[in-house]
């Protein structure tokens, strides 16, 4: 029989990669003094050459750590070579739980956890036709030399992906749980999609709208009425709620840059 309570303490976009030896030390003792049983984080924990390290003292904070990974997790790296580090870090210190590997992390006998890193997929706002550029097609090496149109059908693809990843754990998770939290990076709604408390341009929600995965839940949302479903992620740095259907929540955290936080404690 599972746990009666869980005690999530849940943040994203930490970037660690920001903080000095003295400001990290202090960041990971109060993750430690944190009243939590395990700590989600919705992907940009800091960038590939740092990844491993900061991944390894996160395992220290004496708690279960459960993450996916975030497009400046890719930085100054590939996604091959950033998930086959990440893919052995894991795999050495049980204590970190990557949820990309298609498992479903029981939290109580009624809830579950799952996870993807989810990618703006270029659908949003006025796609391809955005004027913005974005550091991720300079820093991620698979992205660097793709000309505009296959640069946005590689989003697309991306963006789709985590879509077909999202139902199918999904879907095997709510034969056992009724309450379903999927853990990802970028927002999967416009609505949801928040800049320093404004809605997001829509130059940038290309990147800023993972529209794929938004569909993907609200068909899973539909279908499954009684099942309670509740999306956590990050990504535009701005704390936001929003009800896509009665049934399915998302929320945003909010991050600044140097100063990493947990987002909140959710009690399960």
């Amino acid at each position: 029989m599972g746990r009666m309570t869980y005690h999530l303490a849940w943040a994203a976009d930490l970037h660690l990669e920001f903080l000095s030896p003295e400001k990290f030390d202090l960041f990971l003792q109060s993750l430690r003094d944190v009243q939590a049983d395990g700590l989600l984080i919705c992907g940009d924990s800091s960038t590939s050459p740092r990844l491993r390290q900061n991944l390894i003292a996160l395992s220290t904070i004496g708690k279960p750590v459960y993450f996916v990974c975030g497009n400046h997790d890719y930085y100054r790296g590939s996604f091959k070579k950033t998930s086959d580090l990440v893919g052995a870090t894991c795999r050495e210190n049980r204590v970190l739980r990557w949820l990309s590997l298609a498992e479903i992390i029981p939290l109580t006998s009624t809830t579950a956890l799952m996870g993807h890193e989810g990618w703006g997929d270029g659908r949003a706002g006025v796609g391809v036709r955005t004027s913005i550029g974005m550091n991720d097609f300079v820093l991620i090496e698979d992205l660097r030399t793709l000309e505009r149109e296959k640069l946005f059908a590689k989003l697309e693809t991306l963006g789709r992906a985590s879509a077909r990843y999202a139902e199918d754990v999904i879907a095997r998770a709510a034969r056992r749980f009724d309450h379903l939290i999927f853990a990802t990076h970028v927002p999967p709604f416009v609505e949801a999609a928040r800049y320093q408390g404004a809605p997001t341009s829509p130059e940038f929600l290309p990147f800023y709208v993972n529209v794929s995965l938004g569909e993907g839940l609200l068909r899973l949302a539909r279908a499954m009425p009684t099942k309670r479903f509740e999306v956590l992620c990050g990504h535009t740095h701005g704390a936001f709620e929003y009800d896509a259907a009665p049934n399915l929540k998302v929320r945003v955290a909010g991050a600044s840059y140097g100063n990493p936080k947990v987002e909140s404690i959710l009690r399960l």
